[in-house]
């Protein structure tokens, strides 16, 4: 879900789903052995990852006034 500020410019996401895997955490890792022991740990860290991410992002609305060769205001 979005939400737009009281200025009608910014508008915020707040409801970003979260997907992780512990097969892409671990090649992420760039581990050289992966063992049973590092598995369990990633596993967990996952699990208590998924719980606790809340993601957001914001952008603002803006218009283009100016361009001058590579700037743009």
């Amino acid at each position: 879900m979005s939400e737009t500020t009281p200025d009608k410019t910014t508008v915020i996401f707040d409801s970003i789903p979260v997907k992780l895997d512990t097969e892409d955490v671990l090649r992420v890792m760039k581990a050289r052995k992966i063992t049973a022991t590092l598995t369990r740990i990633a596993d967990e860290l996952v699990a208590e990852s998924i719980k606790v991410a809340k993601p957001r992002a914001t952008y603002k609305v803006c218009y283009i006034e100016q361009r001058d060769g590579n700037s743009v205001t």
